[in-house]
């Protein structure tokens, strides 16, 4: 089971992060749109998709049960959202022009909130730890509804399982 996580996690995660870089590089944060929309969108598919081919594999290798599917998908998406965040890291620590072009949106933002804005901290907001957190929030939800999802409606399908 591990190898299977640790291959599908891998793989995953690494597209997830080049969705991430593309998203950076090419500054689509600057804009609202579907085009810019995409890499996130993307990123959660790519979850998705990831947790569904791990639960799928270990269906096909034998008595899978409801544990082990959770913590299989559990798994997957953790190393997924360590994967992206160690992008994110990269950004922060190599590509300054960007996170500073970054920051100078989110401050033009806050300050066109006026009093509203008043609590923000942009560099809370960009900091690693906050990236991590709402990775790994985001992907493990993902990864339970996931493999809950599958591994309850291949059950139902398989009824000797």
């Amino acid at each position: 089971m591990f190898k299977r996580v640790l291959i599908y996690g891998s793989a995953f995660g690494s597209a997830s992060a080049a969705l991430l870089l593309i998203q950076y590089f090419n500054r689509l944060y600057t804009e609202r749109s579907f085009v810019s929309a995409l890499p996130v969108l993307g990123s959660v598919l790519i979850t998705v998709l990831a947790v569904f081919l791990v639960i799928r594999a270990l269906r096909r290798e034998g008595n899978l049960i409801m544990g082990k599917a959770l913590f299989a998908g559990l798994l997957t998406t953790a190393l997924i959202a360590g994967i992206t965040t160690l992008a994110y890291q990269y950004l922060l620590d190599n590509q300054p022009e960007i996170m500073n072009h970054y920051r100078g949106l989110l401050e033009q933002a806050k300050k066109a909130a006026g009093k509203e804005g008043e609590g923000f901290d942009v560099d809370s907001y960009m900091s690693l730890g906050t990236f991590m957190r709402s990775q790994f929030s985001l992907n493990l939800s993902i990864g339970m509804l996931v493999s809950s999802a599958v591994f309850l409606l291949s059950a139902r399908r398989q009824p000797n399982a």
